[in-house]
């Protein structure tokens, strides 16, 4: 029956020849410690296949090594492994709008490359629009700015960021109609008040009415 190396005692390794010996028995499970340690620290190897739960300052060491080429201490941990984990695929498309896209998406969330002639601007200009905050005057020329330059091919120049924002409000109307009622009482004497009304929305305007004495 085949056993896994963590569940194999260094006594299963014994030829038969020496097996039954009490020394070399005692000698093998004194080295089991020993075995079951440098099995346990095998899985360390695999680093790559790792990066999911590495943390730093590993991930700036493999940053380094893999060529990584826009990296910031400040970022997540998450997006630090994201970064390592893609230095191959991005140096695939480094100097293509998609590239740009991606480290926009890095440093702010998201944004989406307009080219030229995409809005009739000049040649080998494009703009960058987003919905997302572009953070603080650091984020911006510390981060942002360093890391589309490093994206872009060397030919393109960066004419402008526009930010869209969508706002949802509610707007109310109210208006004030002012009617005036005139009112005869008797074939004597008139009183003629006058009313002010302050509705809302919906005007209601006055009639007049003449009440005679039989």
């Amino acid at each position: 029956m085949s056993k896994d190396l963590k569940a194999t005692s260094f006594i299963d390794l014994l030829p038969s020849s020496i097996a039954e010996d009490d020394t070399i028995r005692a000698a093998a499970l004194a080295l089991d410690e020993e075995l079951q340690f440098a099995n346990d620290g095998i899985s360390l190897v695999f680093i790559y296949s790792r990066i999911d739960e590495i943390e730093e300052p590993l991930l700036s060491i493999l940053a380094h090594q893999m060529h990584v080429d826009y990296w910031d201490p400040d970022l997540s941990l998450e997006t630090k492994r994201d970064l390592v984990k893609g230095s191959i695929p991005w140096h695939r498309i480094k100097g293509t709008p998609m590239a740009v896209e991606t480290m926009v998406k890095t440093v702010i969330g998201g944004g989406e490359v307009l080219e030229w002639f995409e809005y009739g601007g000049d040649p080998y200009f494009f703009r960058i629009s987003t919905t997302h905050s572009l953070g603080g005057p650091d984020t911006f020329t510390k981060k942002l700015l360093p890391a589309i330059n490093m994206a872009k091919n060397t030919r393109s120049w960066l004419e402008k960021i526009i930010v869209n924002r969508k706002t949802t409000e509610t707007l109310n109307f109210n208006f004030a109609v002012i009617s005036k009622k005139t009112m005869g009482l008797g074939p004597a004497f008139w009183i003629k008040p006058v009313e002010n009304r302050f509705i809302g929305v919906v005007p209601r305007i006055g009639t007049k009415t003449t009440i005679n004495a039989i």
